[in-house]
């Protein structure tokens, strides 16, 4: 199945993942306000989550466990998971 910007897997009905995007991590960027599913490639290198967030690669995947106001690493970090490429 080709992945494309909006795309879902769905089991029972029910939406697991949504791909929302890229996000380009040059400038370290606080992690995007998001609900449970959500997933976005990193784009460029640098770090997810502000200065003292997760660093990430070009090609990672980061997933919204539960939905999440936007943040630093600190506030919403536990919320995400990243996936290495």
């Amino acid at each position: 199945m080709a992945v494309t910007r909006s795309s879902s897997l769905t089991a029972s009905g029910a939406s697991v993942l949504s791909y929302k995007g890229v996000i380009d991590c040059s400038a370290n960027p606080d992690y995007p306000a998001a609900t449970a599913g959500d997933a976005y490639v990193i784009s460029v290198a640098g770090k997810i989550g502000g200065a003292s967030g997760t660093t990430v690669t070009a090609g990672d995947l980061t997933l919204c466990k539960t939905t999440t106001a936007a943040g630093a690493e600190a506030a919403v970090g536990a919320n995400w998971d990243t996936v290495q490429a």
